[in-house]
């Protein structure tokens, strides 16, 4: 169903939705699934059940790949890349002092 949020107070994370036939459909935040919190006069699709609207998104929301889960994840993997890019790193400097001698087996800590 389409509707308007009348309201939203998120001191109690309630808020007010009014649908197309005029009637008044109450909600929590823990149904609202936009990027940001409910804005009086954002245009939504959401579930009635009874007097209470469920499954709330925002109707003419584009997707932004900078929100929500998908940017968690983009992060972590970054952040994994950087690591493994350390890594990669040491190991290519370790790996050119051995082809030096300076950590070969011929090394005179080792004889």
């Amino acid at each position: 169903m389409r509707g308007t949020v009348l309201g939203f107070d998120p001191d109690t994370n309630t808020g007010a939705i009014g649908g197309p036939d005029g009637s008044r459909y109450d909600f929590v935040r823990l149904d609202w699934h936009g990027p940001a919190q409910p804005v009086r006069g954002t245009a939504v699709d959401f579930v009635a059940e009874g007097m209470r609207a469920r499954q709330i998104y925002p109707a003419n929301a584009a997707y932004d790949p900078c929100d929500g889960e998908t940017a968690k994840i983009v992060h972590i993997l970054h952040l994994v890349s950087l690591v493994v890019g350390v890594t990669e790193a040491q190991f290519v400097r370790a790996f050119a002092q051995l082809e030096s001698g300076y950590g070969s087996l011929n090394h005179p800590i080792y004889t």
